[in-house]
């Protein structure tokens, strides 16, 4: 079923690619929710988990990194737009 959003699916699908530079953990991040651009800019920070995640993994809280560069079958992105 959808949630309150009408958004299907947002679990288990791909590791989503962020535009946040890496950083270990939230302290100096923006308060308005914007891209981080401090940090480790060679690395980018994943949120969520992927289709080959177990079920007890399958978090949105999830947080990894990867080179900025790198590729990976896991690993994809969400577009989004303003209504």
């Amino acid at each position: 079923r959808p949630n309150a959003l009408g958004i299907h699916d947002l679990i288990g699908n791909v590791w989503e690619w962020t535009l946040d530079c890496w950083n270990p953990d939230y302290a100096g991040a923006p308060a308005t929710g914007a891209p981080r651009g401090d940090g480790d800019c060679t690395r980018r920070a994943n949120r969520g988990s992927s289709w080959a995640n177990t079920p007890d993994e399958l978090h949105s809280s999830n947080r990894y990194s990867n080179r900025a560069a790198q590729r990976y079958v896991r690993l994809g992105f969400r577009l989004a737009r303003d209504p």
